[in-house]
């Protein structure tokens, strides 16, 4: 669970992990996910409406996982990088 403290998830923090569900449900400061911040995980679903603070989503910060379904992104982001989401189980 990512709690209401954190601010950035940095660049490539889970990349390349068998990382396969993240709580964002009380990520209320969360303003950055970073560049591959979850490059090449099992992470297979995400609901970021929560993350009310959440301006950024960096280059190919989802590419190569297994999200699938419906994706909540909060209205408060204005940047996502190229391929944040390349190649999830939705484009495949």
């Amino acid at each position: 669970k990512v709690g209401p403290a954190v601010k950035t998830i940095g660049a490539s923090a889970f990349a390349n992990t068998n990382l396969a569900g993240l709580d964002l449900s009380e990520a209320t400061s969360l303003v950055e996910i970073g560049n591959e911040a979850f490059y090449y995980t099992k992470l297979t679903y995400l609901d970021l409406s929560e993350a009310t603070s959440l301006v950024e989503i960096g280059k190919s910060a989802f590419s190569e996982t297994n999200l699938a379904g419906t994706l909540m992104i909060p209205s408060t982001v204005t940047k996502i990088g190229p391929d944040a989401f390349y190649t999830t189980a939705n484009s495949r």
